[in-house]
């Protein structure tokens, strides 16, 4: 009992922060729900379909990754979904990965630190000039990780930027044909609307390699209906995507894409 009391008192008082002015961010608000859900509240801002799975059953093991930059802002992923995409790049040893969404460039560093010496990371990001032109309406509330002085700050000057390729634009537009059938890991932290998730998924696929890869998604949870919309649909209509599973603990979505039948 003694052993449990700090514990109590740190999230006693965590609460105190979660229910006065933490709820403004994204991560605390999925908290809240979180706790409303395990309290029999309805989950109303669309129902995720897609089987949960344990992180140790697609990660079994223990981990070794190597994690830099800890220190999350808001916009980046949490620890955890830090430490399972180092992970799976550590696992993997992938030659080419690509990433939509480098916002200060936290996850995109990571990747590289984990990935082999000779990998190269490809980080793709809406510059704020063209906030206005976007093929595709943006969800609510995302202008604010457009509206920056540059991407990927976190992993400029650092030993691995040399491994880095920082590219601008809107995903739905960009051409990624210098990339198909190129790319053996994808990372989609884009836009959470409904149409931009559809159109990132598109194009991972289409970058693939024809021996299979991995796709990770972010932000399969209520803040973000369309990423749970246009998920929950992928896994019904697009036969690659038949595994696609939600790591329990986490919003990260995850499927390993089998190879093309010749």
């Amino acid at each position: 009992m003694l052993r449990f009391l700090p514990k109590y008192l740190l999230a006693l008082v965590g609460c105190g922060f979660l229910f006065s002015v933490g709820w403004l961010r994204a991560r605390h608000r999925y908290l809240i729900y979180q706790i409303a859900v395990h309290f029999g509240y309805p989950a109303s801002r669309g129902t995720r379909e897609l089987p949960p799975t344990a992180i140790s059953r697609v990660l079994p093991g223990a981990f070794a990754p190597s994690l830099l930059e800890l220190d999350p802002a808001e916009g980046n992923v949490t620890t955890l979904e830090l430490a399972v995409l180092a992970e799976s790049v550590r696992r993997t040893r992938p030659a080419a990965l690509f990433e939509i969404g480098t916002f200060d460039g936290r996850t995109t560093l990571n990747l590289a630190a984990n990935a082999p010496a000779t990998a190269h990371i490809h980080t793709l990001d809406l510059p704020a000039s063209q906030l206005t032109s976007t093929r595709f309406d943006l969800d609510r509330g995302e202008n604010q990780f457009v509206e920056k002085e540059s991407s990927g700050r976190r992993f400029a000057g650092t030993p691995w930027a040399a491994n880095i390729t920082q590219h601008l634009g809107d995903s739905a537009t960009f051409d990624f044909t210098p990339f198909a059938q190129g790319i053996d890991w994808f990372f989609i932290d884009g836009s959470h609307a409904y149409e931009y998730v559809l159109s990132d998924t598109a194009r991972a696929l289409g970058t693939l390699r024809a021996s299979g890869g991995v796709i990770f998604w972010h932000d399969y949870q209520p803040d973000w209906p369309g990423v749970i919309r246009a998920l929950n649909e992928l896994r019904r209509t697009e036969p690659r995507l038949a595994g696609l599973v939600h790591l329990e603990g986490t919003s990260l979505a995850y499927c390993e894409i089998s190879p093309l039948r010749p």
